[in-house]
């Protein structure tokens, strides 16, 4: 199931009103990408786009951000984040992708917070492609009482 309209509409740069960054020489830049998440997002294996990494990039941070989603004394709330395939359906395995899902088991959302900066084989493994792709979340576990609220996700990367 896929993100709901609202979610998708909301984000400037899925929509394309907002173009994204990319540097000329192999420095390192950085993309913020906030998507607001509605109840109906949170339910199990809800895939989503939150956000694109550029043609010719290389991811090599990721930083996650949430507001509380999942208003439980014992929250369940968590997902995998990664490049989604076309249909936005599932994290894909490809091996231009990383092969897997860049991270897994994440759990902001649970509660307010900030990730810190984190890094994967997967997310290191990503080749450059000559198109955009969409970087993703896949609910793994529902939250026990969903709470609508934001997924931050900041890409840090680097071109080819």
């Amino acid at each position: 199931m896929p993100f709901s309209a609202q979610a998708r509409a909301a984000s400037d740069f899925l929509t394309g009103r907002n173009p994204i960054d990319t540097p000329s020489n192999i420095n390192l830049a950085a993309e913020r990408f906030v998507v607001p998440l509605g109840t109906a997002d949170l339910a199990l294996n809800t895939v989503g786009a939150v956000g694109i990494l550029p043609a010719g990039a290389i991811p090599c941070f990721v930083e996650i951000d949430a507001t509380d989603m999942d208003a439980n004394a014992t929250p369940l709330l968590a997902f995998s984040l990664g490049v989604i395939d076309d249909a936005e359906t599932a994290i894909s395995t490809a091996a231009a992708a990383g092969g897997a899902a860049w991270l897994t088991g994440r759990q902001e959302g649970r509660a307010a917070g900030v990730s810190g900066l984190l890094t994967t084989l997967p997310m290191r493994q990503v080749a450059p492609a000559a198109v955009e792709r969409k970087l993703g979340v896949q609910i793994t576990a529902a939250a026990a009482t969903p709470a609508a609220g934001t997924l931050g996700v900041t890409v840090y990367f680097r071109m080819a």
